[in-house]
């Protein structure tokens, strides 16, 4: 059988004008990707003018060849324990 590619991430999201800083700091982990309500999703493209709907601090595992989820689970996992 064939590998696949396979990833992980945690997202902690709202809808408000939630304090990155706070939760990066109260986690003591740097985040993958931040964005805040309101913003660009696409700020350099020069048609897409989608706004985000949402403030979102993202943590993602880098990319893994595997058929085992746990390959990614576990690293992800690691990190907040």
């Amino acid at each position: 059988m064939s590998k696949t590619s396979l990833f992980a991430y945690i997202l902690f999201s709202g809808n408000d004008d939630s304090p990155l800083d706070v939760v990066t700091e109260r986690l003591g982990v740097q985040p993958t990707k931040t964005w805040k309500m309101g913003g660009r999703v696409n700020p350099n493209h020069p048609i897409n003018h989608r706004i985000r709907s949402y403030t979102g601090w993202r943590f993602e595992i880098d990319t893994e060849e595997s058929l085992d989820t746990d390959d990614v689970l576990c690293p992800l996992l690691n990190v907040f324990n």
